[in-house]
């Protein structure tokens, strides 16, 4: 895929983002100009009657010019790189109002509430993944075999099973895990281990883990949020 493909197909994935509510104005044209090595692509997103459309080329009447390379823009997108640091820093220029351009683009392209998202922003791909043979589950439930969470991981693992995986099933509730202190060594020392490597249980998970082809994370939703378990 060449630079003008991957431009077109990020631009395509921001598109779907986009949210009806949260436009400033009925009509907005909002140009692109990205400056790579190759040469110059142009793109334009053409926001009408609650509509975004990405076209290319230049737009004759653009509310915002947005100048800029495709890396620094993938950067803002992935939330990398904020817009003003990268105005600062000779990165990003926007002809028009900036500060109103930087304020109201995220919360533009937040994501779709209840408007139907334009078929033409799905992006198609495909994935050329090796046949799954080992998997790794781990039951993260305080509660190990007798909770609800591993009654469900449970058919998850026949069906598994059945289709010919290699199934190992951990349960943190009964490893002995030691809390991360922040000590930095398993950045700092040359294999990588964490100083309680010998000590803990943690290095079952390692040995399952590097060798699988497959993790299944299974927990039950506490506070909106997954067990202190799967979090360790």
């Amino acid at each position: 895929m060449n630079i003008k493909e991957q431009i077109h197909q990020f631009l395509l994935i921001q598109q779907g983002f986009f949210n009806p509510k949260k436009a400033p104005l009925p009509k907005i044209n909002i140009q692109f100009v990205f400056q790579e090595e190759g040469g110059t692509y142009p793109f334009y997103f053409n926001i009408n009657k609650n509509q975004c459309l990405l076209k290319e080329g230049k737009t004759a009447k653009p509310n915002y010019t947005i100048s800029t390379t495709f890396a620094t823009w993938k950067k803002i997108g992935g939330g990398y790189l904020s817009g003003m640091e990268a105005i600062k820093n000779d990165q990003l220029k926007i002809e028009g109002r900036v500060l109103g351009f930087i304020l109201f683009f995220a919360k533009m392209f937040s994501g779709t509430t209840d408007w139907p998202v334009p078929e033409n922003c799905y992006v198609p791909a495909t994935y050329t993944t090796k046949k799954i043979k080992n998997v790794l589950v781990l039951s993260c439930s305080p509660r190990g075999k007798k909770g609800v969470t591993h009654l469900m991981a449970e058919r998850l693992i026949t069906g598994m099973k059945e289709a010919g995986a290699n199934v190992t099933t951990l349960f943190p509730a009964e490893m002995k895990i030691k809390p991360c202190i922040g000590c930095f060594q398993c950045w700092l020392k040359d294999d990588g281990n964490c100083i309680y490597h010998n000590q803990d249980d943690l290095k079952i998970f390692n040995e399952y883990y590097t060798q699988c082809d497959l993790i299944v994370w299974a927990t039950p939703i506490y506070v909106y949020h997954c067990s202190t378990l799967l979090k360790m």
